[in-house]
């Protein structure tokens, strides 16, 4: 019988293989290499980069008024003997009410004043308008008999007096009367305490508007 011979590779030729095989790996890898050199990294935040400035802050816009004002003093004096200081103290407060809402006046108020003591002020001042509010009686026939025994506040009438600063002298004077006619004559306002004084108060706030026109000062606006 024949025998069988199995075939075995020569050496060299496994050698061969061999490095062609890792050559073949080498390449590989080299291209792998470079494809992977192609791609960036995504760039980190540092920690030194500059940071956004500030937000600038919130200015007001509310806008203080530096329009001058007219110095203004308002001051009362109670002429009539016997009655009580509730009513010119009325008359005043109506005064100063009405002074305080306008714009264009910077008013105050102080002790009570005669008509001398009123002018020196002014006079001794260089930029104030004094204003002197005074309760006056307005006697006739049908109240004489009532101011003898005391006085009726039906009769009282605001009059008011402007002295000009650095002079003392009369810028203007006025009276203003309650009711609708002068001193309650025909028909009186009612001889109740509360109504009185209202109006009273209304004549100091008549005065007061008065006297802005005379200054060439606007009225304070009516809502």
């Amino acid at each position: 019988m024949r025998e069988q011979s199995s075939f075995e590779p020569a050496p060299g030729a496994l050698r061969f293989a061999a490095l062609l095989l890792s050559v073949l790996i080498l390449a590989t890898a080299t291209a792998a290499v470079h494809a992977q050199s192609g791609r960036r990294p995504p760039k980190q935040p540092s920690t030194t980069d500059p940071k956004p400035p500030p937000e600038p802050p919130v200015q007001s816009t509310s806008r203080t008024d530096t329009t001058p004002r007219l110095p203004i003093l308002a001051v009362k004096n109670m002429k009539s003997v016997g009655m009580s200081t509730i009513y010119s103290n009325a008359a005043l407060d109506g005064c100063l009410e009405e002074l305080k809402q306008s714009s264009s006046v910077e008013v105050s108020s102080g002790k009570d004043k005669t008509q001398k003591e009123a002018s020196e002020y002014a006079k001794a001042s260089k930029d104030t308008y004094v204003m002197l509010i005074q309760l006056e009686q307005e006697i006739d026939k049908g109240t004489a008999a009532v101011l003898a025994t005391g006085g009726d506040p039906r009769t009282l009438v605001v009059s008011y007096i402007v002295f000009t600063p650095g002079t003392g002298k009369v810028k203007t004077f006025g009276r203003i009367y309650q009711g609708t006619t002068r001193g309650g004559v025909g028909q009186p306002v009612p001889s109740t305490k509360g109504i009185i004084e209202y109006e009273l108060r209304r004549c100091g706030r008549d005065a007061a508007d008065r006297v802005l026109d005379v200054l060439n000062l606007p009225r304070p606006k009516r809502v």
